[in-house]
C-alpha cells in the first residue's frame, strides 16, 4: 500500500513506480506481485511518468492526481523512453479508478497521455477518471511482442481538450496500438462504453482512434454509449473489428468525418447504411453543462446533460451483446447509482 504519498521536482524518469516482479521469458516462469495500491496520491513536475505498475496482479491506482510529468529536460537520458500520467504494464486484474490526470508531455510522436494501459496487460479496468489537457491520448491500449491483451474495459471516464501536441500523428482521445511488425502483439476484448468526451486537438485527427492495432480472438470490440463533441470534424478511424452503436457525436466544424475500414463518410446516414454500424447513433448536439470544460479539478457540473438532451434515456446495456459474466458497474463518473438496464444515457453521466 502507498497511500497519500507525494513525489515531485525530481530528475528520474519515473515518479511512483512499483516493479513487483519479472517479466515472463522463454527460460523464465511467470513472476507476479499481488495485491498492490497506490491511493490518494500526487505526483507532478517529473521528468517521465506519474505513477506506474509493473508486474502486478490484483493492482489498484485510485484518488491519485498526477501532472506537468514528460518534462524531458530534467533528465538528459529520458528519450530513450516515452512519458505519461498513470500507466500499468504487465498487469493483471488491475484498476485504474476516479484519478486526475493533466497537462501531461510529450517528446515524442508516440504517447504522453493521461492513463495507459501498455504491454502485457490483462482483465484491467480504465472508470471515473479525469484526463485533460495532455500532449497525447486520454486513454491507451497497447500490445506488443506477440503478446495478447486481452479485457479490457473503458468506462464512465471524462476526457477534455487532449491531444496537444501539434503536427504529429494524432492519437485521439482514445489510442490503441500494437507497435507495427517487428514487435507486434494483438488485442482482444476491449470495450469503451459510456464516456464523454470533449476533443479539441491541436492537429485535426479523430477522437478514437483504433487503425493502428491489430486484433484477434473471440473478445467483443464494442465503442457504445459514447459521446463525442469534438472541434474538428474528425470524429473516429476505425475498423470492422468492432462494433459501434448508440453514441452521440457532434462537431462545431464544418463536414464531419467517420472513417471505417479506410474509407471516409461525411455524413452519418451515409456511415450507418455503408457499413450496417451505430444503427442507434446519433449527430446532434448532446446538451451538456459546460461542454468545453477543462479546468483543473474533477467537474462537478460540466458535462452533466441537461434537460431535453438527445441522450438521456437512450443508452443500451453492453451486457445484452457481451458473454456472461457482465457487469456495467454500478456507478457513473459523479457517483450517481446505475439506473435500471432500460434507463441509461448515453455518456458518463447517468
Amino acid at each position: 500500500m502507498i497511500d497519500g504519498v507525494t513525489v515531485h521536482d525530481s530528475q528520474v524518469f519515473y515518479g511512483t513506480f512499483v516493479d513487483a516482479g519479472v517479466f515472463p521469458t522463454a527460460t523464465s516462469p511467470e513472476m507476479l506481485g499481488n495485491n498492490i495500491t497506490v491511493q490518494n496520491s500526487s505526483a507532478y513536475n517529473l521528468a517521465g511518468i506519474g505513477i506506474t505498475l509493473f508486474v502486478v496482479t490484483n493492482g489498484l491506482m485510485q484518488n491519485n492526481v498526477v501532472h506537468n510529468t514528460g518534462q524531458c529536460p530534467l533528465n538528459p537520458g529520458c528519450a530513450a523512453n516515452t512519458p505519461g500520467g498513470l500507466m500499468d504494464l504487465y498487469c493483471h486484474t488491475c484498476i485504474i479508478q476516479n484519478n486526475e490526470a493533466y497537462d501531461i508531455q510529450d517528446w515524442s510522436p508516440y504517447d504522453g497521455g493521461d492513463f495507459d494501459i501498455d504491454v502485457w496487460n490483462t482483465n484491467n479496468i480504465v472508470q471515473y477518471n479525469y484526463g485533460h489537457d495532455a500532449a497525447g491520448y486520454c486513454v491507451s491500449v497497447f500490445s506488443a511482442y506477440n503478446i495478447v491483451s486481452t479485457n479490457q474495459i473503458i468506462r464512465y471516464n471524462v476526457c477534455s481538450d487532449n491531444d496537444q501536441l501539434a503536427n504529429i500523428a494524432d492519437t485521439g482521445e482514445i489510442f490503441m496500438n500494437t507497435n507495427g511488425a517487428s514487435v507486434s502483439g494483438t488485442l482482444d476484448g476491449i470495450e469503451v462504453y459510456s464516456n464523454t468526451f470533449y476533443f479539441n486537438p491541436a492537429t485535426p485527427g479523430p477522437g478514437f482512434s483504433t487503425i493502428n492495432a491489430d486484433f484477434s480472438g473471440t473478445g467483443p470490440n464494442i465503442f457504445k454509449n459514447n459521446i463525442v463533441y469534438s472541434t474538428v470534424p474528425n470524429l473516429i478511424q476505425t475498423t470492422s473489428d468492432f462494433a459501434l452503436d448508440n453514441n452521440i457525436y457532434f462537431t462545431t466544424s464544418a463536414a464531419p468525418k467517420w472513417n471505417f475500414n479506410g474509407i471516409d463518410y461525411l455524413s452519418l446516414a451515409s456511415y450507418q447504411s455503408s457499413t450496417g454500424q451505430e444503427a442507434h447513433s446519433l449527430f446532434t448536439d448532446p446538451m451538456m453543462n459546460s461542454p468545453t470544460f477543462d479546468t483543473v479539478g474533477r467537474p462537478v457540473s460540466a458535462f452533466t446533460l441537461l434537460t431535453g438532451s438527445p441522450a438521456i434515456g437512450v443508452g443500451t446495456n453492453v451486457c445484452t451483446s457481451l458473454p456472461a459474466p457482465c457487469s456495467m458497474g454500478t456507478q457513473d463518473f459523479w457517483g450517481n447509482p446505475l439506473p435500471s438496464s432500460s434507463g441509461l444515457n448515453i455518456g458518463a453521466y447517468q
